[in-house]
């Protein structure tokens, strides 16, 4: 209410001030003495002009007779940086939502960070709100996380202008402050899209994108189940490198290649021709730390192998470096990394992958640390990517459309 008086007042001065200003000027022709002026004010206004008689703006005004000064109820629609409290504290342990964008046309975005590996995550969702209740859907996440906790309820919802305060159904409460837009530091970068190559063989799962003698090459589904070619002169898919048969290849160590079999857990990485194999890392009998392989990357800068996976003792993901070299293998370091990733690569100075919180992003990760130094929205969430590998100063990712065909994509490396 103050911020409609301030507005109204000063307008109402102004009137005043102008009737005042007229009054004088109409009386001032035919005053002749004081008395006269005197008599003339003193007269009903149907007495000088003939006209009905006007409102004195001396009067008292009547309560009864003006509306209420009002304005629209504010609505959480805008976009809302966390200031204070928790929000989604039981979604998934580890993530923190660090802001909001709610659209008036029932769609959202979450934004995330993993407080363990410093990744953000920036998820889709629907958002309604009817006036009291906001209710907020993951679902509309293509990529989310296997998590059944995708909907919540927020029955308390407080508006101001630049203020929104939020308590889901248990009463933990979450304070935003509006904003025009988000510091970059929560959000995910966009990656530029140079090429799309669609209509491929459909990608497997359990495979990577790996350079292969300047072509990239990738493991696809039944039936095809073949090590497929792309060639990068042509982009084009040419002849197959082999048939698959369990060799789920990952990278690459000079001629060779390091694959899993995708099978009994994965706890094995192989270092192999298309003939013969020349190393098994175990991670259960040669390294004490037995995990199911999902990813792996042999880094060449350090002559190290990178595994990650999930660790059957604890039940958690991890990086696990490996000095692949020294018989019997030896584990040098542990890194507790909490996240699923898939399409680990190594650009000649940093890691990359697909990292999966409540979505997937695209994540840059120390070498050294094993922690994200920066996030990237996927180029397209309605695709299910499972690959990526930098060439030179682009970064190919590959994955499956909805028509279970595969898609490879060319964005700039950043």
């Amino acid at each position: 209410m103050k911020r409609a008086h301030m507005l109204m007042v000063p307008a109402l001065a102004g009137v005043m001030v102008g009737l005042a200003g007229c009054g004088v000027q109409s009386n001032a022709a035919s005053r002749s003495s004081a008395g006269d002026a005197a008599g003339l004010l003193n007269e009903p206004e149907s007495d000088r002009s003939g006209s009905a008689p006007t409102s004195d703006l001396t009067a008292p005004i009547n309560p009864d007779a003006r509306g209420p000064l009002t304005r629209p109820e504010p609505e959480p629609f805008g976009t809302w940086l966390l200031e204070d409290g928790e929000l989604l504290p039981l979604f998934d342990n580890g993530l923190e939502v660090t802001a909001l964008i709610l659209e008036d046309d029932g769609y959202a975005r979450v934004f995330f960070r993993d407080v363990q590996t410093n990744a953000n995550d920036c998820a889709r969702a629907f958002a309604l709100y009817d006036g009291e209740t906001l209710a907020l859907d993951l679902s509309a996440e293509p990529n989310s996380a296997a998590n059944p906790e995708r909907t919540m309820f927020f029955p308390v919802v407080v508006v101001e202008f630049n203020r929104l305060g939020l308590a889901d159904e248990t009463g933990q409460i979450a304070l935003f402050s509006r904003k025009l837009q988000l510091p970059p530091e929560v959000t995910c970068g966009e990656l530029e899209v140079l090429d799309v190559f669609e209509g491929l063989p459909n990608p497997h799962s359990f495979g990577d994108l790996v350079l292969h003698f300047g072509d990239l090459i990738y493991n696809s589904t039944f039936p095809a189940d073949q090590i497929e070619r792309f060639d990068l002169d042509t982009n084009m898919i040419i002849a197959p490198v082999a048939p698959t048969q369990n060799r789920f290849v990952q990278a690459k160590q000079g001629f060779d290649f390091w694959t899993h079999c995708g099978c009994g857990g994965s706890p094995e990485a192989t270092r192999r021709t298309l003939i013969s194999v020349i190393d098994t890392v175990h991670t259960g009998n040669d390294l004490g730390e037995q995990i199911t392989i999902r990813a792996a990357e042999f880094v060449p800068t350090t002559n190290r192998l990178w595994l990650h996976g999930r660790s059957n003792a604890g039940n958690s993901f991890q990086f696990l470096v490996v000095n692949s070299n020294a018989e019997p293998d030896v584990l040098e370091q542990e890194i507790f990394f909490n996240r699923d990733v898939r399409g680990l690569s190594f650009d000649g100075t940093d890691l990359w992958g697909f990292v999966t919180m409540a979505s997937r992003s695209i994540c840059r990760i120390d070498p050294v640390t094993g922690k994200v130094t920066k996030s990237f929205e996927l180029p397209d969430e309605d695709i299910n990517w499972t690959g990526l590998e930098p060439v030179g100063d682009d970064l190919y990712l590959i994955g499956s459309d909805a028509n279970q065909q595969g898609v490879i994509y060319r964005v700039v490396l950043p």
